[in-house]
């Protein structure tokens, strides 16, 4: 039980502290939260991770990328960018501080303000002020959600663990269904790292 609890203690701040973030990137009111969409778009979705199979798949993704909505999910953005592909959404759930350090690299290395944000309410504040606008979404099973949702709706399903199922989430909620993942790989050809080469 003593141990139940001291893990507990790291779980109840995690909960406070997305709490607080959460009422930052909603005080203004002015804020924009996810619908779910029930007509399909005409088009589909590439959601694209930062896996090591991302490197071959850079020639295809540009030739096509006026072909459908493209989610670069975490780390992907910046080899995206590097390689002049510019994402339609780039979304995250995690709330940490490196991911604002990220967001701010990112836009000083190649600008982020043609790009629109979606991620979670629980985002570290600041974040979403680097792009071009931004949807927040809603994670199931948190405190802030009950307490700022204001509908059903505004809660994706199943954001976590990964930043790939942010994005996959936010499609599938936008009303996505023809849906290609790239670098989303469950594994890696390297030992020494998991992601592709010149990622944040």
């Amino acid at each position: 039980t003593l141990r139940t609890a001291i893990m507990g203690l790291g779980f109840f701040q995690d909960e406070i502290n997305m709490i607080g973030q959460s009422y930052k990137n909603l005080e203004k009111g002015d804020s924009r939260v996810i619908t779910k969409i029930t007509e399909t778009p005409l088009f589909p979705v590439f959601i694209i991770g930062s896996g090591p199979s991302i490197e071959a798949l850079l020639p295809f993704i540009e030739e096509n990328q006026d072909k459908a909505i493209i989610i670069s999910c975490g780390t992907s953005v910046d080899i995206l960018l590097e390689h002049g592909i510019t994402p339609d959404f780039w979304a995250i759930a995690e709330r940490d501080y490196d991911i604002l350090l990220q967001a701010q690299e990112t836009d000083e290395f190649y600008g982020t303000k043609d790009i629109h944000f979606a991620g979670s309410t629980t985002i570290f504040p600041g974040v979403y002020e680097r792009f071009k606008d931004a949807i927040f979404f809603f994670r199931p099973g948190l405190s802030s959600t009950p307490l700022f949702a204001k509908s059903w709706d505004q809660i994706v399903s199943m954001p976590d663990p990964l930043a790939a199922n942010a994005g996959l989430s936010v499609a599938i909620h936008l009303g996505f269904r023809e849906i290609y993942f790239m670098g989303v790989d469950t594994g890696s050809k390297y030992q020494s790292h998991g992601h592709a080469n010149n990622t944040w």
